[in-house]
Formats: C-alpha cells, sequence, structure tokens
C-alpha cells in the first residue's frame, strides 16, 4: 500500500518574483510521478498554499487542472491545514477545494481539547493535527489534550497528517525560531499520542528533509519543501548540494508490511541557486561579479542568487539594492542580498536579520505594542490570549458550554496579564 508524502508547496509564494510559478510546477511534477506509478494517495502536510486566499486567477486555474488529473486517475490527495493557508472562518482555498471534491481535509474541532475525526479513504484512515496559529498544535500535544476519534470495528491502517515543529533526528526547530518559532515537542510526545496501528506520521512545516535518506525504515519523517518560500530556503537548497550532495525531494511510503518503509524521491525541481559570500569591494566590482556568476546559469529553469556580502556603505545600499532589481527583471533571476551588516562612513555596524515567518513578525509586533502601554505580561501570554478569543463556536455545540470553556480558558491568562493576585 503506497502513499506520496509532501508538504509545504506554498503555491503563491514569489508572487512577484521570477519564482512565481516554479512552486505550481513542482506539484505537478508530484502529480505527474504519483499518477505515472499509479500511487494512490497523495498526502501533503499542511501549506499547500502561501496563504489563505490566492488572487492569481492563472495559478488557481493550473492548480484545478493538477487536482483535477488526480482525481480523475483515482486519486486521493489529502492536505490538512498549515499554519499559512488557514483561516479561522474556513474562508479558504482549501476549505473551498474540499467542499468541491478535489481534495480531503481530514475533520479537527479546536476548543479546551483539539478533537480529531477519522477519514477514511480506501484502505486508510487518516487523521489531521493542523498547524495552528503560534504553534498552538504543540501546547495541545505537550499537554496531552489531543483527542483521536475511533471509528468502530478494527482499523488496520492509520496516516496521521502533523504540521508542527518536532524536534528529532538531530534538528532542533527553535534554532530556528525566525522561521519556525520558538516551541517544538519532541518526538516521543507526538509518538504516544498516537492511536494503535499508525502505521506513518507525515509531518510537514520544517522546509529542510529531515532525516536524509534513500531509503529507511522509518515511520515518521519530513519531507522538506520542494521550493519553499524564501530566500533560506534557496540558501538551503544551495546547502544541501554542496554540503550533503542530496536534493529536495517528496517521499514514497510503503505502509503494506509490519515497517513502514519511506524511500525519497529526489528532485531538483528546475531551481538552480548560486551563492556568492565576500566582503564589499565596491558598486561596480559587486554588479560585474553579479552579472558574471548569472553568465554561467542554466538558460532553462529558475535561478536565484544570494549575496552573501558584509560591509556595504549606507551610500551605496539603497543603489545596489535598486541595480539588483534592475537586473533581477532583465535576466528574469531571483537576486537576494543578505544585509547581515553594513558600513556607515563613521563605521558603525548595524546588524540585520531576515525575518521569515509570520509568526515572528506577529510576535515582534505585540512584543512593541506590550513595551509602549507599559504591559509586563510576555508576548506569547498575549498571543495566546489573541487565539482563544477567535475562537468560534461550532454549530454543534452548545452555548452556554462554549462561553463557560471559553471563559475557564481566559481567566488564568487574563490574571497573569492583569498581575492579579490569585491567592
Amino acid at each position: 500500500m503506497l502513499l506520496i508524502h509532501t508538504a509545504d508547496l506554498h503555491i503563491g509564494a514569489f508572487s512577484n518574483r521570477p519564482l512565481r510559478n516554479a512552486n505550481v510546477e513542482a506539484f505537478e511534477k508530484i502529480a505527474d510521478y504519483t499518477i505515472d506509478n499509479k500511487i494512490p494517495y497523495l498526502v501533503i502536510a499542511g501549506d499547500f498554499f502561501e496563504r489563505p486566499r490566492i488572487e492569481n486567477f492563472e495559478v488557481l486555474r493550473r492548480i484545478y487542472r493538477i487536482l483535477r488529473r488526480l482525481k480523475e486517475n483515482n486519486i486521493y490527495v489529502v492536505s490538512i491545514p498549515g499554519s499559512h493557508d488557514s483561516s479561522p472562518r474556513g474562508a479558504d482555498i482549501l476549505t473551498l477545494l474540499n467542499e468541491a471534491g478535489l481534495i480531503h481535509v481530514p475533520m479537527y474541532q479546536i476548543g479546551e481539547k483539539l478533537v480529531l475525526y477519522p477519514l477514511k479513504l480506501g484502505d486508510i484512515v487518516f487523521y489531521a493535527i493542523p498547524g495552528l496559529k503560534n504553534n498552538l498544535e504543540t501546547i495541545y500535544l505537550r499537554d496531552r489534550k489531543v483527542v483521536f476519534k475511533q471509528l468502530e470495528g478494527k482499523v488496520e491502517n492509520i496516516v496521521v497528517l502533523a504540521h508542527t515543529s518536532v524536534k528529532f533526528a538531530g534538528y532542533d526547530p527553535s534554532i530556528y525560531s525566525y522561521r519556525y518559532g520558538k516551541a517544538v515537542i519532541e518526538n516521543q510526545n507526538i509518538l504516544s499520542t498516537l492511536p494503535r496501528n499508525t502505521k506513518y506520521l507525515a509531518l510537514g512545516h520544517i522546509h529542510f528533509p529531515l532525516p536524509l535518506f534513500d531509503e529507511a525504515v522509518t515511520n515518521i519523517a519530513y519531507p522538506g519543501a520542494p521550493v519553499g518560500r524564501d530566500a533560506s530556503d534557496l540558501e538551503e537548497t544551495y546547502l544541501l548540494r554542496k554540503k550533503h550532495s542530496r536534493d529536495r525531494r517528496f517521499l514514497l511510503i510503503d505502509i503494506s508490511e509490519e515497517k513502514t518503509i519511506a524511500k525519497s524521491i529526489w528532485e531538483p525541481f528546475n531551481i538552480y541557486v548560486e551563492y556568492i559570500k565576500d566582503y564589499y569591494k565596491g558598486f561596480n566590482d559587486t554588479v560585474q561579479e553579479v552579472k558574471k556568476v548569472i553568465k554561467d546559469l542554466p538558460v532553462e529553469g529558475y535561478n536565484a542568487l544570494i549575496l552573501d556580502i558584509e560591509g556595504i556603505p549606507l551610500d551605496d545600499r539603497n543603489k545596489l539594492i535598486h541595480k539588483l532589481r534592475e537586473i533581477e527583471q532583465q535576466k528574469r533571476i531571483l537576486i537576494h542580498l543578505k544585509m547581515r551588516g553594513f558600513r556607515n562612513t563613521s563605521e558603525l555596524e548595524i546588524s540585520f536579520e531576515d525575518i521569515g515567518d509570520i509568526e515572528e513578525i506577529e510576535r515582534i509586533a505585540v512584543e512593541e505594542f506590550a513595551r509602549k502601554l507599559g504591559i509586563k505580561a510576555s508576548p506569547q501570554k498575549i498571543l495566546e490570549l489573541i487565539n482563544i478569543l477567535s475562537k468560534e463556536k461550532s454549530p454543534d455545540t452548545n452555548e452556554t458550554e462554549f462561553y463557560e470553556s471559553l471563559f475557564k480558558e481566559l481567566k488564568p491568562i487574563m490574571e497573569e496579564i492583569l498581575g492579579v493576585n490569585k491567592d
């Protein structure tokens, strides 16, 4: 019994840049492989899309055609909301595609506990642990507040999709908190919550493929992002090729035997990345070096250039960025200038960091807001409060019970934020 596992496709990323079609074409390659090899399931473990709504009609039409072709070939496409493409009100493209019957999204309910409902498709039962705002799903998992609703009768094959940060295989996502958030869980914390007969845990959220293997006996893995969504992912692609002699991938999972076997399908996805690390030698020399590197890149495919240049004077910074954008448009190549630091005339060093994740942007905004108002509570507590207040009552929940449960969750957080003495 075979399935394809991918995640973090981020359709709609690079919207105004030369790589804007790369993610769609990556998904098309994965779909072609699934169809050509007659594999009955294609699993997408979150962040199918870059945001809840995609405005580009041409992108939507291409996705619709790919999904329709998969359906015509009797392939189940199972997806879950990730931290980028979920909407608390269900006003998102995933919900629309699910209602149209082009994808299947296992149901879940968010409340005092995270309740997961089974979805039986063919011979496999699927559950979904969605990626929630501010990594809230990790709190449910850590506190053992995830409930798997069971089907009647014996269930042989269970696959759980989870879009979350798991620390395993020697990789700690919290090191990259600017991308994935600081909340992570140990792999045993999530594995111990799974129902019996779970054959595979299909992870998403971490864009680096973990663990790195050609073929392995394993019941848990991150396939990694096929393309990614920003320059950090392109830099990882360069690292994979130069340091690990690997590429991007998707996974072929075989759950037909007692032990699950995962096989990496390595694929460049037509992405070519070059990297220049140097000290600033002047505007003209930098521009000439960029043009020289671009000249040697392939004509076909999607090209990207990461410039890691230290010591750019303030007077040259904007001029250089403008020139690089001009070259980017002329040569149809994505150019990313990493500004770790630059010099002004007094040699003052100013540090810059890329912000790669919407959760980190929210945290910084809340932190600044709290500082201005003199609120001493941590940004995480304020974000927890926002998450609770954004919850909606499901149609099958009693109104009184819903608000009582909401108040119980709000009370300790409000006491902490306001500094109320519980004694």
